[in-house]
């Protein structure tokens, strides 16, 4: 059964093939013939090499061995070029040794830094924390203090003026803070007409302290005329008169 199937498919393809068109190449046409090329190969090529240069390698070990003198005898290579390879090998590991040593001792320097930083950032944390108490105090004081400041300080003058008067006054407290004040022609008026003027009216603190008070002008410049120990009332105002006729005479 098998034979007959395969007998009538050879058949069937053969009169395929038969049926076919037989297609005529042109006249112009040009045959050309295809043939692959076979690829050689180098095989063991390194010992090629070492066979054609054979007598150099040759050359080149005999040349390790011995030197040869100028008689034309050879002699042996001294041995110590031969120790220098293990020589450099011993030099290349002590380096790495102590490189190893300096790289440990350089991670102890480096932990003993991050310990003294970790110390000095706890010191730091320490004085932040006193100073931000200390600022909530301050901010308590100020709140009592100067925002409802109510101490004050008032200093007057009065009396004749001579005909030669100083041109003002300065009023200096303890810590050195002064205020100038100028003998203008209001206040001039003010003293002539027998009246009382104003030199200073100034927020203090509720404490013992001590005002000096200077004359400015030509020929007025010298010690203080007046200072004065004052101990101002908390949240009143204190009063102070200076009377030129005494303190101008």
């Amino acid at each position: 059964m098998k034979n007959a199937f395969l007998k009538t498919l050879i058949v069937f393809g053969f009169s395929l093939v038969v049926s076919l068109p037989v297609l005529a190449a042109p006249p112009h046409a040009i045959e050309v013939d295809v043939e692959r090329t076979k690829i050689k190969k180098q095989k063991l090529a390194t010992l090629k090499f070492l066979n054609a240069n054979k007598d150099f390698i040759r050359g080149r070990l005999d040349a390790l061995r011995e030197s040869v003198k100028e008689d034309g005898w050879s002699q042996e290579v001294d041995a110590r070029y031969f120790r220098y390879h293990q020589m450099i090998a011993d030099m290349q590991a002590k380096k790495d040794s102590v490189a190893a040593l300096e790289d440990s001792v350089t991670r102890e320097e480096l932990m003993e830094s991050i310990l003294e930083l970790a110390e000095v950032l706890e010191t730091l944390d320490a004085i932040e924390g006193a100073l931000d108490e200390s600022q909530a105090r301050l901010e308590q004081l100020e709140a009592d203090f100067v925002e409802r400041q109510k101490t004050a300080l008032v200093v007057l003058i009065s009396g004749e003026l001579p005909e030669m008067h100083p041109e003002g006054f300065v009023l200096t407290n303890e810590y050195g803070d002064s205020t100038t004040v100028t003998l203008n022609t209001a206040r001039t008026a003010v003293l002539e007409s027998g009246g009382v003027a104003e030199l200073l009216h100034n927020f203090v603190e509720a404490r013992p302290q001590t005002w000096e008070i200077h004359l400015q002008g030509l020929g007025w410049e010298h010690e203080p005329v007046a200072s004065l120990r004052i101990h101002p009332a908390p949240n009143d105002i204190t009063f102070l008169e200076l009377d030129l006729t005494e303190v101008l005479a």
